[in-house]
């Protein structure tokens, strides 16, 4: 196992202050409940798991110093309690910590049962190391690696910490729920009066954790108290699990000291003056060879767009992708000059030459901080630091409308926003004091189409076909992703994985693709395949299902799922089939229309006799992203429907 932290969804894009883990009560080693009896009481409880979470208790205390410093300091219990036998992979483990983060205390022991009574066993190897975060931004994340003694069924893992920080602009976040059941979650924050706090619950089924106040002379504190028999478990057809997973937080807003406020981050300009003072620095002047390739590469150029599109993709072809986690130099973007030299850099770099070339060649560009989809918080409803894990840059266009440049894409053209972070909102940076706040536009169903053509014959019983299969929108970037650095010698090996077929025996004999450089096109792929033991024979009749192509035939959904069904982007796929009957052959009467309708989904096939040939067509449209609710019924009825019309076969008769 890779973590005895059962995070949320991999590790957090922000992971600040907080250890992120499931939270749990807190047990007391002076408990009278005999392991056997604890055993007993928890497989009643959570019948089917293999592992639950029992306690986690997270202790926050916000303080300042006499000298007017912030200091907050953290104290966790975590205690998890092993269900089965064989659990001798939940021994390994990890703790994660930010660099803001200086470590005290760190213990972990496990609880054994031996008789009546749990024996203490010590964990005595740690080992520090770096680890980078999910889709690294500002990462500087670093674990402590370990491994729990003796751990058997009804055992109790439990790990301790004390953390202090002196960074108060990072927030407290803290998960009630994880991807196992939990027994139950406490967090509490104690601060002093002249210190003011916002915060904000996320997730699903929030009424689940209660929220109390309580005051003691000058000190103030808060107690979020919660528990979970549902495992918060996200998969391919989900969104993050952020989205669903009750979790809370927290902001330091500000203080007073010694009759002065001092703002921290109470309102999104607090959030913009945060940002806008990592960039300060940067590119206040353009370089000399900034400007020379900007003016060589669009040199004949008339048009502003041509210029924009010229330089966008220049960026994306010649400086390559490296995530970059560097501390608080994590959070600021290098110069143009050093990201040209290096030929390389992260997402805010990339911005950074960007902008640069923008600018140099007379026209208007700007830097602007955003989250992925993995991130379900808006800047309108709770500015955070958390909101924010990508930076992009910002074109003007000959309208004054922003147009969107995410450097570390290969295969979007200037126009075309990358789905992960489409409907995202972004804080565009216009100056010290001024920012705009932009929805970022989600692509339409037409915008996203597949099709694919097939023309299939059956020669000895064997079905072989040439096929043209065409994309745009966010597929095209995604196929054409998939042939970069690809030797078209080695294209044949990657289409089963690209354009499958409805049977993994499937063998592509050729295959050719069109221009990798020209991104305002549709991608093509032709090729050629054979499908060996495809088509049926029995009493002189072949039996032969023309859905050589069956999209989405692998997705499935439980009856009683309630997180979201969450794709990439709305979409259009299309297949053809063609299928050319040998002369003397008859063809048997061929399946009815299928048809789905419901909102935001639809599904068409239709089969046609043209001579000797039938002709299949299906189209599946997807009008939204995300289904939720009794949405989620009506995409299972989609797939119930997929999967019947994928069934159907035509039968072929010789006379």
């Amino acid at each position: 196992m890779t973590t005895m932290r059962f995070m949320i969804s991999n590790k957090p894009l922000f992971l600040c202050f907080v250890k992120v883990v499931i939270v749990f009560f807190c047990f007391t080693l002076a408990s009278s409940a005999q392991p056997s009896a604890d055993l007993a009481r928890l497989l009643a409880k959570y019948p089917g798991n293999f592992v639950i979470a029992e306690s986690v208790t997270r202790d926050v205390n916000f303080e300042i110093t006499r000298n007017g410093e912030t200091e907050l300091s953290f104290s966790d219990y975590q205690a998890i309690f092993v269900l089965a036998d064989n659990a001798t992979v939940l021994s390994e483990s990890k703790e994660y910590f930010n660099s803001q983060l200086k470590v005290r205390e760190l213990e972990a022991y496990s609880l054994v049962p031996i008789d009546n009574a749990y024996k203490k066993q010590t964990v005595t190897d740690f080992t520090k190391a770096r680890e980078a975060g999910d889709g690294v931004y500002y990462d500087d994340l670093y674990t402590y690696l370990f491994n729990f003694p003796s751990v058997c069924k009804g055992s109790r893992l439990v790990t301790t910490s004390k953390t202090v920080s002196s960074d108060p602009f990072y927030p407290v976040v803290f998960y009630f729920g994880g991807n196992i059941p939990v027994e139950q979650a406490k967090l509490t924050l104690t601060f002093p009066d002249n210190v003011v706090v916002s915060h904000r619950m996320f997730g699903y089924d929030t009424t689940s954790v209660s929220f109390s106040k309580t005051k003691k002379g000058r000190y103030n504190t808060y107690t979020w108290s919660g528990s979970s028999s549902k495992s918060y478990l996200a998969d391919e057809q989900s969104p993050s699990s952020r989205y669903f997973t009750p979790h809370v937080i927290i902001n330091i807003d500000g203080y007073s000291y010694k009759g002065k406020y001092n703002k921290i981050l109470g309102s999104l300009k607090d959030l913009y003056d945060w940002d806008y003072s990592k960039i300060t620095s940067i590119n206040t002047e353009i370089s000399p060879e900034v400007k020379y390739i900007a003016d060589s590469i669009t040199a004949n150029l008339e048009s502003s767009r041509e210029k924009v599109r010229q330089i966008y993709s220049w960026v994306q072809q010649n400086i390559k992708y490296v995530a970059i986690e560097d501390g608080d130099n994590g959070l600021v973007p290098r110069q143009a000059s050093l990201v040209l030299q290096r030929r390389y850099g992260d997402c805010k770099d990339k911005s950074s030459l960007l902008t640069a070339m923008i600018r140099s060649v007379g026209l208007n560009s700007n830097f602007a901080w955003v989250g992925t989809r993995k991130l379900p918080y808006k800047y309108t409803d709770f500015p955070a630091l958390s909101n924010s894990n990508h930076m992009i840059a910002v074109w003007w266009d000959e309208h004054n409308k922003p147009v969107i440049l995410d450097g570390t894409t290969l295969y979007h053209s200037l126009g075309e926003i990358p789905s992960a972070i489409q409907g995202k909102q972004c804080i565009i940076e216009q100056g010290p004091d001024n920012f705009m706040l932009y929805e970022i536009p989600v692509s339409k169903a037409d915008e996203n189409i597949s099709t694919d053509s097939v023309w299939i014959s059956i020669e000895n019983g064997l079905l072989k076909g040439h096929g043209k299969a065409t994309f745009t929108g966010e597929p095209k970037s995604e196929i054409m992703a998939s042939f970069e650095a690809i030797d078209s010698a080695r294209y044949v090996n990657i289409l089963n994985k690209l354009i499958p077929k409805a049977s993994n025996k499937c063998k592509y004999t050729t295959a050719q693709v069109s221009a990798l450089d020209n991104l305002d096109q549709p991608f093509t792929i032709t090729y050629d395949f054979e499908l060996p033991d495809y088509v049926t024979t029995n009493s002189g009749s072949s039996y032969v299902n023309m859905n050589i192509q069956r999209f989405m035939n692998d997705s499935q959904l439980k009856a009683d799922r309630w997180i979201p069904v969450e794709l990439e982007t709305p979409f259009i796929n299309r297949f053809v089939s063609v299928l050319q009957v040998p002369d003397n052959t008859a063809i048997g009467i061929l399946p009815e229309i299928s048809i789905f309708n419901q909102p935001g989904l639809n599904f068409r096939q239709q089969y046609n006799r043209k001579g000797n040939t039938v002709i299949l067509t299906s189209e599946i449209t997807t009008l939204n992203r995300s289904f939720s609710g009794e949405e989620i019924s009506r995409f299972r009825d989609m797939l119930i429907a997929l999967n019947k019309a994928y069934n159907k076969s035509i039968v072929l008769s010789g006379n």
